[in-house]
């Protein structure tokens, strides 16, 4: 195939995202099960978008196809692109809308129960758009502040935040959760060691990051705290598990406190990592209401870790930044 540097080329959406699924699945047989067409049309697709560019994205072999260098380099800015373009038409339709609104992202659970007076706070002007809501679980927050879909976000715990910026709203500690009749719930504080034995309840549908971070490993192959206990796929389901024993898990403070139940005990961790909240939102943007909703948020953190503290919920005194 012959290169031919001096001309631009206009990339196919189309075409990108249908190379996009052949190179993500290494097959075209799946790539068209997945996008609902037909093997040949997708076979044909991705040959005219490697004559369009000038160059072979793919190695074809009867085992299925691989990657060329170049195929890498377009599976890369092709996500970008098409991300891009997702990203502009959804923004486009909402500011078409009869009633533009700020959508906010969060976690249900790990606000710290300060998310109602953010918006409160948020609010109190009548001249900005009314905040919209979207709970997502912590992994999906930062992608919907991407795509378009929110505005703003409040993410707690590790998180991918390439394209957005961020300002830190507090910092808490993580406690273990376990059964109320554990040998150590009677303990005031605990070592990473003495849970050296405990099955960890994991996360296999997060990613690796944020597993490792609920499972008390992201200090290190140093901090493992016990072997690899039962998988959870919801806040729910790992405290149900502590509740009967079949795994520890490590919660922030505040979303323990919360949720703290009789047939649980919550314990401080010496050497646990702490928990930090972000408010986060698309890099460069000069949004007012998204910036008057960051200023509320940092604002009524900040009041929560006045001399007042957090009140009688037992919500953490946040260490925020000066």
């Amino acid at each position: 195939m012959r290169l031919c540097f001096s001309r631009m080329t206009d990339l196919d959406l189309r075409q990108l995202r249908v190379f996009v699924a052949v190179a993500e699945e290494c097959s075209f047989t799946h790539a068209a099960a997945r996008l609902r067409l037909t093997q040949p049309a997708v076979s044909r697709t991705v040959a005219s978008l490697e004559r369009s560019v000038g160059v072979a994205l793919l190695r074809r072999s009867t085992h299925g196809c691989a990657l060329t260098p170049a195929g890498q380099v377009l599976l890369a800015e092709g996500r970008k692109l098409l991300e891009s373009a997702g990203r502009a038409a959804r923004l486009a339709q909402r500011a078409a809308a009869p009633s533009p609104q700020l959508i906010v992202a969060a976690k249900p659970d790990s606000d710290a129960g300060l998310l109602p007076a953010m918006l409160d706070r948020y609010q109190r002007d009548p001249g900005r758009p009314p905040a919209g809501l979207l709970f997502q679980d912590t992994h999906e927050l930062a992608p919907a502040l991407r795509s378009g879909r929110a505005d703003v976000a409040l993410i707690v715990g590790p998180a991918d935040c390439e394209g957005l910026d961020t300002d830190e709203l507090w910092h808490e500690p993580r406690v273990v959760i376990l059964p109320a009749g554990h040998a150590l719930a009677g303990c005031d504080s605990i070592t990473m060691g003495d849970l050296g034995a405990e099955p960890v309840v994991c996360w296999p549908d997060v990613p690796g990051p944020l597993d490792r971070y609920y499972r008390g490993l992201d200090q290190g192959p140093d901090s493992q705290p016990g072997r690899p206990g039962p998988a959870a796929a919801s806040l729910l389901e790992a405290l149900r598990l502590a509740e009967l024993g079949r795994g520890v898990t490590f919660l922030p403070q505040s979303v323990a406190a919360r949720f703290q139940r009789p047939g649980l005990a919550v314990l401080p961790v010496a050497g646990l990592s702490g928990s930090t909240a972000v408010a986060a939102w698309r890099a460069g943007s000069r949004d007012p209401a998204v910036a008057a909703f960051v200023q509320a948020a940092f604002e009524v953190a900040r009041s929560a870790a006045g001399p007042a503290g957090p009140a009688e919920n037992g919500l953490p005194r946040p260490a925020l930044p000066d």
